[in-house]
């Protein structure tokens, strides 16, 4: 019987029991009943035992696997579940055995040669493990985890510049690690404390947040840095009640006011000054009366920076000094074409429309008011790739336009919506593309709409093959039109803990799958965290939770998505059941899906790292982007993919 015959039969012997959704003591002890009903039954005892290694206690779990492969031999998928339980609790010759039975099954497995390569490497045969880690590589070159082993490896023999090489191909591999930067940089810091080598010996101290990382090595930054993740909570403020489609009675707005260079949660930083030019003649305004303070025919820059209450605007080479009393100015292009460039960072940014600067804390702020087909242009190729095919370019331009309609969270701060990924990624620039040009023109006022209001059209990059249902997350709230849809052309509900498994760890033929439109490291990855460094992380937010000895999945949604996670320490254990809390808190930089299983590495009986296997990237809510330019890429127009994606949601024109 073939291998993926073998692995259907087991699905279909799985009782549909719907495990994800609650506590993961509580699956365990109904698996174990189900086990003593029926003690032949292999499906029940596989799935157990994969339920007991994400519990945390791998020795029950393989006496569970055991029984389990006795009933069915020969099955490829059973026999690297054993071999990563033995590695887990440091069996490495018997993973060993595993790992070869599971390659001679299947030998286009490529996680059966990294769990053989890497249980070679902690028995010393490193010849058989460089070749089977090379192996892996061959085989799944969009997994940066061969890559990262083999550079630990070198790097313990004293090869850096094969180490260093190795570290930086699986960076490219997969740029979202920065514990591999860190460990990259730290073999050029022989102090530094990240070095893989005794690295049971040594103890990471935490870091306190800081912007300014001078003071510590780089490779200590690099893991300081704080993630991304948590500014993609988007909390609506209202929510839709009820359900069925009413008359759309919403305004179209030309206009939107941008809040420029705010922080992570949309809120305004205070500048020290606003650097600018133009490309053609603009004036400077007083924003209270009106007054006429510049009028500039040349170019050249242009500075505004704060004395106390007083704004100073200075032209090119200091010629001219302009003194403002008023609290903001405004400057306006004569010619809607010609843009701003705004001059910050060593980087330009150019922004159409006009800029108010306005005093803010001790220093300024700016907010753009721009057109919503110049705001569009910009926040399309922010968050979906310029070169995506056209119907996903579409679809992307419809939900910008709906999200930045219904969204409008900053009203209280001066500004309709920031511009970072708190609201959506807007950096100016892009006027001139023709392709984004008439993907907007050919979706003039289309919004989606629900119940009669503009819907709140949220979107991740990648979902990981199925999306997640609002109420499924602690803190989003119940928004009926947030559903949890399958990534794919069938329908399919991750039921338990077996076929969680196979997806996760397989590439399954979803929309989102790794294509020339889609990284293959935002569809599957693979995290490997010394524990050192997880403390060090949870120690920003948790104090003397002591060294850790597990971390258990405690409950997922029926996307298969994590929605809480207990880290037991010696000195106490917390549970972390926030979306972005999980993302950001686990791993430096944050992971990228709370869609993973994760495994733990023993050595003596204690936990020394963590390897998180995952899918997707994002908070997997309404529409898949990844699986958006897979639907495009298989003929499927906007209309078809934004239904998908938000079946009870209508796709309207709203009036000018």
């Amino acid at each position: 019987m073939s291998v993926n015959r073998m692995l259907a039969v087991v699905v279909i012997l799985s009782l549909p029991v719907l495990t994800s959704a609650e506590d993961g003591d509580k699956a365990v002890a109904r698996y174990q009943q189900l086990v003593r009903e029926q003690p032949n039954n292999p499906s029940h005892l596989l799935n157990l035992g994969i339920l007991l290694n994400e519990t945390g206690s791998p020795d029950k779990a393989y006496h569970v696997l055991v029984r389990s492969e006795r009933l069915m031999p020969g099955n490829a998928f059973l026999l690297r579940q054993l071999g990563w339980t033995c590695f887990s609790k440091e069996n490495y010759r018997q993973a060993i055995r595993y790992f070869k039975k599971a390659i001679s099954i299947d030998p286009l497995g490529w996680e059966s040669y990294a769990g053989l390569g890497w249980s070679y490497l902690n028995i010393r045969q490193n010849t058989d493990a460089i070749a089977a880690l090379e192996k892996a590589r061959e085989i799944n070159p969009g997994s940066s985890m061969p890559l990262v082993l083999m550079a630990r490896f070198y790097q313990s023999r004293g090869d850096i510049d094969t180490a260093r090489q190795l570290y930086e191909t699986a960076e490219k591999t997969d740029y979202r690690l920065p514990e591999v930067k860190a460990e990259r940089l730290s073999m050029d810091q022989p102090s530094s404390p990240l070095s893989w080598m005794g690295k049971t010996k040594r103890k990471l101290k935490s870091v306190k947040p800081s912007l300014d990382f001078m003071d510590k090595s780089s490779a200590e930054a690099v893991l300081d840095t704080d993630s991304d993740a948590d500014s993609e909570e988007i909390l609506p403020k209202a929510f839709l009640p009820g359900r069925g489609s009413k008359p759309l009675k919403e305004k179209w707005i030309t206009t939107l006011n941008v809040g420029l260079f705010c922080n992570n949660q949309g809120d305004p930083v205070a500048l020290d000054e606003i650097r600018f030019f133009s490309r053609g003649p603009f004036r400077i305004v007083s924003e209270r009366s009106r007054q006429l303070l510049v009028h500039s025919t040349t170019e050249g820059l242009w500075r505004v920076h704060r004395k106390k209450d007083t704004l100073l605007i200075t032209g090119p080479k200091s010629q001219k000094v302009v003194t403002v009393r008023e609290p903001s100015v405004r400057v306006i292009p004569e010619k809607s074409a010609d843009p701003i460039v705004i001059q910050r960072g060593g980087r330009e940014r150019l922004y159409r429309g006009t800029l108010e600067i306005r005093r803010h804390g001790g220093g300024l702020r700016v907010i753009n008011h721009v057109s919503m087909s110049d705001y569009l242009l910009s926040v399309i190729p922010a968050e979906m790739d310029e070169e995506s095919p056209t119907e996903a370019l579409k679809a992307q331009a419809v939900l910008a336009r709906s999200f930045a309609l219904s969204r409008r969270t900053h009203l209280d701060q001066g500004y309709d919506l920031c511009d970072g990924q708190h609201c959506q990624v807007y950096r100016g620039g892009y006027f001139d593309n023709e392709k984004l040009k008439r993907v907007i023109e050919d979706t003039p006022r289309e919004v989606l709409t629900y119940d009669g209001k503009v819907a709140q059209t949220v979107y991740s990059s990648n979902c990981g093959g199925q999306t997640q249902d609002s109420r499924e997350l602690s803190g989003w709230g119940d928004v009926p039109y947030w559903q949890s849809v399958t990534d794919a052309p069938f329908t399919r509900i991750v039921r338990t803990p077996l076929e969680h498994e196979m997806w996760i760890r397989g590439v399954p033929a979803v929309y989102c799958r790794p294509s020339p439109y889609v990284f293959p490291a935002e569809a599957r990855w693979v995290r490997i965290i010394p524990e050192e460094v997880l403390r060090a992380r949870l120690e920003k937010s948790y104090k003397n939770i002591g060294r850790i000895k597990k971390l258990r999945v405690r409950r997922r949604s029926q996307s298969g998505h994590v929605n809480a996670v207990e880290v037991v320490g010696t000195e106490q254990t917390i549970v972390i059941d926030k979306e972005h809390k999980i993302r950001s808190q686990l791993a430096p930089g944050g992971l990228r899906s709370t869609l993973f299983t994760v495994q733990v590495h023993y050595h003596r009986g204690r936990a020394v790292e963590f390897i998180f296997w995952g899918g997707g990237w994002g908070h997997g809510l309404g529409l898949c982007q990844s699986g958006a330019t897979g639907m495009a890429a298989k003929g499927k127009n906007y209309r078809t993919i934004l239904r998908h994606y938000f079946p009870l949601c209508r796709l309207e024109k709203m009036a000018q």
